[in-house]
């Protein structure tokens, strides 16, 4: 079906005699169906003959990394046929005109022993032949090319742009949260935008084929405002009696107005209401008999100007905000070397463009052919970089450039393809060199004919501007298969209803359930009979696919959905959101409980309610979710998912809605399996597929492939897809029931192209808008030219009277531009029909105009039915076994183990004193022991992790043998590093003083008071090492089996009850505090910084101090550290022996000399009880040490 061709005569008419010599540019527009493919596969057969170029000077690029690997194979199909020609001797004639040519070519043996050779090298170098698509090519260029790109030899990493962006909006919107001083006006408008509106108006300012804004003048006040009786005026309004109609929102407005013009005020501080009513005509809100008097007049002007103002201050806002964001995101990837997608092109636009480059010529050299597919999809940004390779410095062409798509076809606006640059490129392209494909292999030629009839009963002209270059011209077809799908006596069928419903939500329910018992009706019909397979129905939204698959499973139908929907915005998604959240969270009864209420769980509001009093049920609820979280953290997500559904299937009802669910979730697992590989926990997991669900389309097309909904299986269903989706496809029969409603959406900032730009501009006045509206409207006229050539033997579209009203709260019909194209080419047939045949009725004149289309005006009134059960076929397919689970390798810690994996993989010196209980122990004695002590009390102000942290640093960076007292700069660095170091609560140097007077105390108290005075001021520097990390391997240590060796030596104690039920795989690392010798033993101690009880000295005495201890579980942390020190000294070798684990809570320590033992805890373990721990933590994948597998 036909194309825009130049009416020059010269125009080849075949393949065979395309210009491909140097120094041009030949251009092909391929309807659809009619053998682009093949005949970009035949060029390259020519190129590599007729031009002896080998594969890697040929350039190929086209859009998507699926179409790059086909016409990669179908090149490496035509190259194998023709060495294989080549190769014989003799061979039958063939209808094939490749072949044909090549035996033409070949009558010279000499030429075909020749050719032979050139194939049979170029076979061998197809893998490395450039055949990618354009940003792939970018990629090579700046991998290739770092110097004349001006980028790294490393090379850069790509990244989503979407993720890029999220993270420059979060950082801005937090500055600006956090902003101390009044915001000025253009991020007031900013503000007032929100984060979300922001993000959506940053998408479109960045992309590289939109125009930067302009900087603009301010509007000049309204001279009315300038005189001391303007704002008088505006008051008269207010006050004159019967000016304002009664349901005026104008007269409640204004005076929010006037007062910020008294005040001298921002116009920003008006609302977006109070903005809104502002702009709306004075003609709905004055009585008609006050609208020529000067006052209203004057109210004009002034209203005038407060909306251009505002429409300044837009433009400014988002102006200087783009200009941030643009140095920002440049910021940001040369500081984390990365490039996104888009980046990718714009870096080698620049490049390509640099005064004195050298890069243009060193790729024309290279590729000096390059073949490029779907060319009404390029941008301009695209088209400059080919345009640049391919042409010289004194603007003359050079190489030969073949650009091969069709305009027709263009329906990718939204995504950044700009048909004019389509349209700009073929005016470049040599006279001599533009080949039209004229011939349909697709459809049959009764389906081609009616085609033709339509189109020229409604115009040629792919948009209501009769003299648009797009047009549609009519095309010859040689398909006459017999056994075409046609259950339809006319190819193409128009189906009309009359009387439509009034509101637009109405037409499209009316419109669906036609569409489901029609589909019915196809499938039931045995006198044609049609397989669910052979049908596709494409629809304007995915809203209407899953409205209709809805409708199709009610009727047994089998379908299968697909549109350009990410999985993320499934249903499914939010489900498994909440179950995975409420594993997770474990102690959080809320959100077991909306865990409970979706429907893969199945809990409805009674059963919740009944759940509170049935603890039986509550414990085993508590078992399965200790099971399922179990599973995740051993096996994954994709294995949880499997186990949740084997429970969930038979709850969800019919098989269609169990299959969905399987398909989605299954690919979400994939999705989370991927990122949790690259992540450190549960939690960012959480977050990143909070920030999918909330976030918008990635940039990066291959991540917006892998989670674009699947189809849940292969192609025995009926397909609902959306229109865009189906580009490129076809089927035998295709259903339109609502082209009729693919009408222009409201956008927010408007994009169109103006004549002699390369990029397009942007604007959200009337005058941007309305020609943005044609641009829009202009696109769903191809849009429907794709819809319709997408199928082989029959297509059926609904229709209604274009005249109809546009919703039943409207008297008026739809217009242009506004209206869907498919009602514009109705309204424009009906109009050619009537004047060619003006006695019949309207669409009987259709009718006679065009024979070979079916009109039926059958009211869409198809008999409510269902599909018979056997016509549905169920294929039963083997279970696959499955693969065998990656065990995971996490890194374990003395905190990890005790909050049962909910801590972060590297820990802080002083994040075990976070999970550390108050002192269990309670006295009742009334005693003056029970009085804070001073001491301690005049530290209290000092608590935190911050503080550990700040006092572990400290004491780690304290030169051996020097007071605390003399290192006061460094405590107070130390202290402010971890924020501690705050105005409110240590700004008198005399309580960093006492702080450290407190340290040099603990520090100078005697560790063993019953065996000599030694204290840690007294150790020398090489008989310690402080902050001694250790890690070692872990190969599947059974906590189980830990808990039986503590029982059986009396220590059941030391274990946390929360101690995670899995085998320990991966790392068990940490970091102790100090370990020093003394007396011929190794010694690790450890610094506690936490406030016990009530500040009085009981609490760290001996019974207080264990049951702190025991509370906080720190004996297993000093059991850990004693198991790491063992084996150390075991593979160090030498006399030494493990000594004790000692603790000091150094806020007690040294407190009193009578005292000792105030705030130290030591435990020298048993030499048994450590080599079995040790024998725990070495075994193998729950053998134990010494055991044969």
């Amino acid at each position: 079906m036909s194309t825009t061709v130049s009416a020059n005569t010269a125009a080849p008419t075949d393949w065979r005699v395309l210009p491909l010599q140097a120094d041009g540019r030949s251009l092909i527009e391929a309807s659809a169906g009619t053998g682009k493919t093949w005949t970009m596969a035949a060029l390259y057969l020519r190129l590599l003959l007729e031009r002896e170029i080998t594969p890697r000077q040929i350039l190929v690029a086209t859009f998507t990394d699926a179409a790059a690997s086909e016409l990669r194979e179908r090149i490496r199909q035509r190259v194998l046929l023709a060495e294989y020609r080549a190769s014989q001797t003799a061979f039958e004639d063939s209808e094939d005109s490749a072949l044909q040519w090549l035996d033409q070519r070949w009558q010279d043996d000499a030429q075909r022993q020749k050719d032979l050779l050139r194939l049979r090298l170029a076979r061998a170098e197809l893998d490395m032949a450039p055949i990618s698509t354009l940003h792939g090519v970018c990629a090579r260029v700046l991998r290739e090319h770092p110097f004349e790109t001006g980028r790294r030899l490393s090379g850069a990493e790509l990244i989503d742009e979407g993720e890029l962006l999220d993270t420059l909006l979060d950082d801005y919107w937090r500055e600006l949260l956090q902003r101390d001083a009044p915001l000025p006006s253009h991020e007031q408008w900013l503000y007032q935008l929100g984060r979300k509106g922001l993000r959506q108006y940053s998408q479109v300012l960045l992309r590289p084929d939109v125009e930067p804004l302009a900087e603009q003048t301010e509007p000049a006040r309204p001279r009315l405002l300038a005189q001391p009786e303007g704002l008088a005026t505006l008051q008269a309004c207010l006050d004159e009696t019967g000016l304002f109609k009664a349901n005026s929102t104008l007269a409640r407005a204004l005076p929010r107005l006037i007062a910020l013009l008294e005040q001298g005020s921002d116009l920003m501080a008006l609302t977006a209401d109070d903005a809104e009513d502002l702009q709306k005509p004075l003609s709905g809100q004055i009585t008609k008999a006050f609208l020529e008097r000067p006052q209203v007049s004057a109210l004009q002007s002034v209203l005038d100007w407060v909306a251009r103002w505002r429409a300044w201050q837009a433009h400014e806002a988002l102006r200087r905000w783009i200009e941030e964001l643009r140095g920002r995101r440049r910021v940001q990837m040369e500081t984390r070397h990365v490039l996104s997608f888009d980046a990718q092109l714009q870096v080698v636009h620049a490049a390509l463009h640099a005064a004195g480059s050298v890069l243009p010529d060193l790729l024309w050299q290279r590729w000096p052919v390059a073949m490029v597919d779907e060319f009404q999809d390029t941008d301009g940004l695209q088209y400059g970089i080919l345009d640049r390779v391919y042409r010289t410095p004194d603007d003359k062409p050079r190489g030969r450039l073949v650009m091969i798509g069709d305009p027709k076809q263009a329906i990718y606006r939204f995504r950044g393809g700009d048909v004019h640059t389509y349209l700009r490129a073929a005016a470049s392209a040599d006279a001599d060199a533009q080949l039209s494909l004229a011939v349909n292999r697709r459809s049959t030629v009764a389906y081609v004919d009616a085609c033709n009839q339509w189109y020229a009963a409604c115009g040629m002209a792919l948009s209501r501007d009769a003299q648009h270059p797009i047009r549609y011209r009519p095309v010859q077809a040689v398909r006459t298969d017999i056994d075409a799908a046609s259950p339809s006596p006319a190819a193409l069928q128009i189906h009309v209803l009359t009387q439509p419903e009034a509101s637009s939500e109405a037409r499209v329910n009316q419109a669906l359930l036609a569409c489901a018992r029609h589909l019915v009706a196809l499938l039931r019909d045995e006198t044609n009979p049609v397989q669910p397979g052979d049908i596709a129905v494409l629809l304007p939204q995915n809203s209407h696919i899953e409205q209709l698959r809805a409708l199709l499973i009610e009727r047994a139908v089998p379908c299968v959905g697909a549109g350009r929907q990410s999985v993320f915005q499934s249903e499914w998604a939010s489900e498994l959101q909440l179950l995975l959240y409420a594993l997770h969270h474990p102690r959080d009864r809320r959100a077991r409980a909306a865990a409970l209420a979706t429907r893969l769980l199945g809990f409805d509001w009674a059963a919740l309610c009944a759940l509170t009093d049935q603890e039986a049920e509550q414990a085993m609820l508590e078992r399965r979710f200790a099971h399922w979280r179990q599973l995740w953290r051993q096996r994954g997500v994709v294995a949880l998912i499997d186990a949740v559904l084997r429970e969930a299937v038979p709850r969800l009802g019919s098989v269609g809605q169990a299959e969905r669910a399987a398909t989605d979730l299954r690919q979400l697992g994939e999705l989370l399996q991927q990122f949790s590989e690259r992540t450190s926990g549960e939690t960012q997991l959480l977050q990143w597929l909070d920030a999918q669900r909330n976030g918008t389309a990635d940039s990066d097309p291959d991540a917006a492939d892998e989670r674009e909904l699947r189809l849940e299986s292969d192609a025995r269903r009926v397909r609902l897809m959306t229109l865009h989706t189906s580009k490129g496809l076809e089927f035998p029969v295709v259903l339109l029931p609502m082209m009729w409603a693919h009408r222009h959406r409201a956008e927010t900032l408007a994009l169109w192209h103006a004549e002699g730009r390369e990029r397009l501009q942007v604007g959200w006045d009337d005058e941007a808008k309305a020609r943005s509206a044609q641009e829009g409207q202009d696109e769903r006229f191809r849009v429907l030219y794709v819809a319709l050539t997408r199928a082989r033997d029959a297509c059926h579209v609904y229709a209604m009277p274009p005249d109809r009203r546009k919703d039943g709260r409207s008297t008026q019909a739809d217009s242009d531009p506004d209206r869907s194209a498919w009602d514009a080419s109705l309204d424009a047939a009906l109009t050619t029909a009537r004047t060619q045949h003006p006695g019949l009725p309207a669409w009987q004149a259709l009718q006679r105009l065009c024979p070979a289309v079916g009109i039926e005006i059958d009211e869409w009134a198809w008999p409510e039915a269902c599909l018979p059960s056997a016509n549905t076929e169920v294929i039963p397919h083997a279970a696959r076994s499955e693969p065998p689970p990656v065990l995971q390798q996490r890194v374990w810690s003395f905190s990890r183990l005790h909050e049962g994996e909910h801590s972060a993989n590297v820990e802080m010196p002083a994040e075990d004193e976070r999970i550390a209980q108050p002192n269990v122990l309670q006295t009742s004695d009334d005693s003056a022991d029970d009085a804070p002590d001073p001491q301690l009390r005049e530290l209290a102000q000092w608590r935190g992790t911050g503080f550990g942290n700040a006092v572990h640093s400290f004491l780690q960076q304290l030169p051996a043998g020097t007071a605390a007292t003399q290192s006061l700069d460094l405590l107070r660095s130390c202290l402010g590093s971890q924020g501690v170091m705050s105005a409110s609560v240590v700004t008198p140097d005399n309580a960093i003083e006492r702080l450290a007077a407190r340290l040099d105390a603990g520090l100078r108290a005697p560790l063993w008071a019953s065996r000599s005075s030694f204290c840690l001021a007294d150790l020398h520097a090489s008989a310690q090492r402080r902050e001694m990390d250790f890690h070692f391997v872990l190969q599947g240590a059974q906590m189980s089996r830990l808990r039986a060796v503590c029982a059986e030596h009396g220590e059941s104690h030391l274990l946390p009850a929360a101690l995670p039920e899995v085998a320990l795989r991966g790392l068990m690392t940490g970091s102790m505090d100090l370990v020093f010798a003394h007396d011929g033993k190794v010694h690790v101690l450890d610094y506690k910084t936490n406030r016990l009880g009530a500040d009085r000295r009981e609490d760290y005495r001996a019974p207080a101090l264990q049951a702190a201890m025991d509370a906080s579980h720190y004996g297993f942390q000093a059991l850990l550290y004693s198991v790491a020190l063992q084996r150390y000294l075991r593979q160090r070798g030498g006399s030494w022996a493990l000594g004790e684990a000692i603790y000091l809570f150094l806020r007690a320590v040294g407190l009193d000399r009578r005292e000792p033992t105030l705030g130290i805890w030591q435990r020298q373990f048993d030499e048994d009880f450590l080599h079995a721990v040790d024998q725990v933590f070495a075994a193998a994948d729950g053998l134990r040490v010494g055991e044969a597998s």
